[in-house]
Protein backbone atom coordinates (compact mmCIF):
# COMPACT_ATOMS: atom_id res chain seq x y z
CA UNK A 1 0.00 0.00 0.00
CA UNK A 2 3.00 1.98 0.71
CA UNK A 3 4.25 1.59 -2.09
CA UNK A 4 0.44 3.20 -4.28
CA UNK A 5 0.44 5.70 -2.21
CA UNK A 6 3.86 6.47 -2.93
CA UNK A 7 3.07 6.78 -6.97
CA UNK A 8 -0.70 8.26 -6.86
CA UNK A 9 0.46 10.96 -4.47
CA UNK A 10 -2.55 12.98 -3.33
CA UNK A 11 -3.04 16.60 -4.28
CA UNK A 12 -4.97 19.78 -3.00
CA UNK A 13 -8.16 19.66 -4.55
CA UNK A 14 -8.82 23.10 -5.89
CA UNK A 15 -5.33 24.64 -7.51
CA UNK A 16 -4.72 26.47 -10.61
CA UNK A 17 -5.00 24.22 -13.88
CA UNK A 18 -1.06 25.39 -14.79
CA UNK A 19 -0.15 23.90 -11.07
CA UNK A 20 -1.40 20.85 -11.94
CA UNK A 21 1.05 17.77 -12.47
CA UNK A 22 2.53 17.57 -15.86
CA UNK A 23 1.75 14.63 -17.93
CA UNK A 24 5.06 13.33 -20.07
CA UNK A 25 6.62 16.81 -20.16
CA UNK A 26 2.96 18.32 -22.05
CA UNK A 27 0.05 20.32 -20.19
CA UNK A 28 -2.26 18.25 -18.45
CA UNK A 29 -4.89 20.07 -19.79
CA UNK A 30 -6.02 21.82 -23.21
CA UNK A 31 -8.43 25.23 -23.91
CA UNK A 32 -9.95 26.09 -27.11
CA UNK A 33 -12.29 29.01 -27.44
CA UNK A 34 -14.84 28.04 -29.50
CA UNK A 35 -17.92 29.80 -31.10
CA UNK A 36 -18.22 33.49 -32.26
CA UNK A 37 -15.12 35.48 -30.65
CA UNK A 38 -16.46 38.63 -32.47
CA UNK A 39 -17.07 41.62 -29.67
CA UNK A 40 -20.66 42.93 -30.07
CA UNK A 41 -21.82 46.51 -28.45
CA UNK A 42 -25.03 45.81 -26.38
CA UNK A 43 -25.41 48.84 -24.87
CA UNK A 44 -22.98 48.35 -22.12
CA UNK A 45 -19.49 49.22 -20.94
CA UNK A 46 -18.22 46.11 -22.44
CA UNK A 47 -18.57 44.72 -25.77
CA UNK A 48 -20.13 41.01 -25.35
CA UNK A 49 -18.86 37.91 -27.05
CA UNK A 50 -20.85 34.64 -27.67
CA UNK A 51 -17.91 32.64 -27.31
CA UNK A 52 -17.50 29.41 -25.05
CA UNK A 53 -14.40 28.29 -23.68
CA UNK A 54 -13.63 24.63 -23.69
CA UNK A 55 -11.23 23.15 -21.17
CA UNK A 56 -9.90 19.50 -21.59
CA UNK A 57 -8.15 16.99 -19.29
CA UNK A 58 -5.50 15.15 -21.03
CA UNK A 59 -4.68 13.20 -17.84
CA UNK A 60 -8.62 11.90 -17.68
CA UNK A 61 -9.81 11.38 -21.16
CA UNK A 62 -13.79 12.49 -21.38
CA UNK A 63 -12.89 15.05 -18.67
CA UNK A 64 -14.27 18.76 -19.82
CA UNK A 65 -16.00 21.89 -18.39
CA UNK A 66 -17.22 24.42 -20.42
CA UNK A 67 -17.45 27.80 -19.51
CA UNK A 68 -19.16 31.13 -20.81
CA UNK A 69 -19.96 34.37 -18.89
CA UNK A 70 -19.23 33.21 -15.72
CA UNK A 71 -20.98 30.09 -15.58
CA UNK A 72 -19.57 27.05 -16.24
CA UNK A 73 -20.72 23.28 -16.71
CA UNK A 74 -18.54 20.13 -15.62
CA UNK A 75 -18.88 16.26 -17.31
CA UNK A 76 -17.02 13.72 -17.59
CA UNK A 77 -17.96 10.60 -19.87
CA UNK A 78 -15.40 7.92 -19.18
CA UNK A 79 -14.05 4.62 -17.80
CA UNK A 80 -12.18 6.00 -14.49
CA UNK A 81 -8.91 5.29 -15.44
CA UNK A 82 -5.77 7.85 -15.86
CA UNK A 83 -3.93 7.91 -19.38
CA UNK A 84 -1.08 6.02 -18.70
CA UNK A 85 -2.00 3.89 -16.00
CA UNK A 86 -2.26 -0.08 -16.39
CA UNK A 87 -5.79 -1.33 -17.48
CA UNK A 88 -7.89 -3.36 -14.75
CA UNK A 89 -8.76 -6.49 -15.95
CA UNK A 90 -10.91 -8.55 -13.40
CA UNK A 91 -10.84 -12.23 -13.34
CA UNK A 92 -13.24 -14.66 -14.82
CA UNK A 93 -15.68 -16.02 -12.71
CA UNK A 94 -15.48 -19.87 -11.55
CA UNK A 95 -17.25 -22.23 -13.32
CA UNK A 96 -21.18 -23.18 -12.65
CA UNK A 97 -21.51 -26.51 -10.60
CA UNK A 98 -23.69 -28.55 -12.01
CA UNK A 99 -26.92 -29.82 -10.30
CA UNK A 100 -26.55 -32.96 -8.32
CA UNK A 101 -27.72 -36.13 -9.33
CA UNK A 102 -30.44 -37.10 -6.28
CA UNK A 103 -32.44 -39.65 -7.91
CA UNK A 104 -35.78 -40.02 -8.49
CA UNK A 105 -36.25 -38.70 -4.74
CA UNK A 106 -35.09 -35.23 -5.78
CA UNK A 107 -37.96 -35.02 -8.39
CA UNK A 108 -41.08 -36.07 -6.70
CA UNK A 109 -43.55 -32.73 -5.41
CA UNK A 110 -42.91 -31.24 -2.53
CA UNK A 111 -44.96 -29.98 0.37
CA UNK A 112 -46.23 -26.72 0.26
CA UNK A 113 -42.98 -24.41 2.48
CA UNK A 114 -46.06 -22.60 4.55
CA UNK A 115 -47.70 -26.18 5.51
CA UNK A 116 -51.00 -26.21 4.38
CA UNK A 117 -52.13 -27.76 1.52
CA UNK A 118 -54.37 -25.21 -0.69
CA UNK A 119 -58.37 -26.23 -0.14
CA UNK A 120 -59.87 -27.62 -3.33
CA UNK A 121 -62.90 -25.67 -4.50
CA UNK A 122 -65.61 -28.74 -6.12
CA UNK A 123 -67.40 -29.01 -8.77
CA UNK A 124 -70.42 -27.45 -7.13
CA UNK A 125 -67.94 -24.16 -6.11
CA UNK A 126 -68.07 -24.75 -2.63
CA UNK A 127 -64.72 -25.58 -0.98
CA UNK A 128 -63.57 -28.67 0.79
CA UNK A 129 -61.17 -31.29 1.55
CA UNK A 130 -59.92 -33.41 -1.16
CA UNK A 131 -61.85 -36.76 -1.99
CA UNK A 132 -64.65 -35.75 0.72
CA UNK A 133 -67.84 -36.62 -0.95
CA UNK A 134 -71.16 -34.05 -0.70
CA UNK A 135 -74.08 -35.93 1.50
Amino acid sequence: MDKLNEEDKAEDRFRALNEDTPLNKDASWISKVCGDMQGYNTGGDAPKTYAVNVIRSLRWPGALTVAKNGKYCNIYVGDCIKKGDSMFNPTDPPEVMADPDDGDEARKEQPEPQGKEPDVVGADGEEGEEGEEGE
